[in-house]
């Protein structure tokens, strides 16, 4: 941290590590919000259990708000940023993704939650 004006500068191995881990600790608002909702649901098999939980633990790093154990819903992009969370996880195939203009009765309560 710089004193003077009150910065800080990576080291070399800090700009990677960033690079490489800043998807998970950095909520998505990138751009806006588009009018649309993502809501992420899955049915991962208990032999997966940790898997699963690490996934709800990235979910809500990255901004998710839970509707239930295991459905989240975001209003900004983040697709790419999901299916990588998956496919290091390898759970895949457990998990999907809705893009959706509407989500009902509870869409201005999550637009209060989301300062929309």
């Amino acid at each position: 941290k710089s004193a003077a004006n009150n910065s800080f500068k990576f080291t070399n191995k800090g700009k990677k590590w960033y690079q490489k881990n800043a998807f998970r600790y950095t909520p998505l608002r990138v751009g806006g919000w588009d009018g649309k909702w993502r809501v992420v649901f899955f049915d991962i098999p208990e032999e997966f259990h940790k898997k699963r939980d690490i996934l709800r633990y990235r979910l809500r790093t990255l901004g998710f708000y839970s509707l239930q154990k295991s459905t989240f819903i975001l209003p900004f992009k983040c697709e790419g940023e999901v299916a990588e969370i998956c496919s290091r996880l390898k759970i895949d195939q457990y998990v999907d993704l809705l893009v959706a203009e509407s989500v009902g009765s509870k869409e201005d309560e999550l637009k209060k939650i989301f300062s929309l």
